[in-house]
């Protein structure tokens, strides 16, 4: 393991060194910035991380996820060899590790229910948004916004957030996600100046509900106390209404 005061990495050595390099400076870096955000994991987080480069029948990728306390990377199929060299990779890889960081800091105020997933999801997009932000990459981050307004635009074409979702279009809960949650950041901002935006409704939301009890009423109630009742009724809308109209929220573009 490397060992250090924000993580305990367990890391396939078969990893290309430029992404180990990544992920052993990143991931700690992130967890100290969400832990100052979002508060203090019960102990130090695991890391694992793998690498499988066999064939998978032309499919390749990376997958990640946690458990309380652990976070998981998988990279996998054997076009990762030809990909280490590609100047957009550690871009992508920043956003990655930042988004699985961010997931373990919401403390397990998880909504039940696929459909809520825009919640959680999100969430953990616009933290890694932020935390990029944070970085001096806000070109990233641009980047990634237009990506999303255009891949949420396509699927709450003819439907709701909450129902592509339920349909089967599981990236409306990443993309639509992220515009919803980067517009609520900003929305809180301009209500309080010098507040948390996100963060602030988020620690307020994962201290209002005991773990496993969390509900999309919730987390709208924590928006509204943070940044008022017209904001929460404008994203429960968004989200529930087709064809939502994002720019009522702002759209999380700036």
């Amino acid at each position: 393991p490397v060992v250090t005061g924000d993580v305990v990495a367990m890391i396939d050595s078969a990893l290309p060194q430029r992404m180990r390099g990544q992920l052993e400076t990143q991931i700690p870096r992130f967890m100290a910035y969400f832990t100052q955000k979002l508060g203090p994991l019960d102990h130090a987080p695991t890391l694992f991380a793998s690498y499988d480069v066999s064939p998978q029948d032309g499919r390749w990728g990376r997958q990640g996820g946690t458990l309380p306390g652990q976070v998981f990377t998988h990279f996998y199929g054997d076009a990762w060899p030809s990909r280490i060299d590609d100047p957009a990779l550690p871009d992508e890889l920043a956003w990655f590790f930042a988004h699985e960081a961010g997931h373990m800091y919401q403390h397990d105020a998880w909504v039940d229910g696929d459909v809520n997933a825009w919640i959680h999801e999100g969430g953990a997009e616009a933290f890694a948004a932020l935390a990029l932000r944070a970085e001096g990459a806000g070109d990233v981050v641009k980047a990634k916004v237009a990506s999303a307004s255009r891949e949420c635009a396509a699927a709450v074409a003819q439907t709701s957030v909450r129902d592509a979702i339920a349909a089967g279009q599981f990236g409306a809960a990443y993309t639509c996600g992220l515009l919803v949650s980067l517009a609520i950041d900003e929305a809180v901002k301009r209500a309080s100046p010098g507040s948390d935006g996100l963060y602030t409704v988020w620690r307020d939301f994962i201290a209002s509900e005991p773990p496993g009890r969390h509900t999309e009423e919730g987390f709208l109630a924590a928006v509204a106390r943070s940044g008022g009742d017209a904001l929460a009724d404008a994203v429960r809308s968004v989200v529930r209404t087709a064809t939502p109209d994002l720019a009522k929220l702002g759209a999380g573009t700036t």
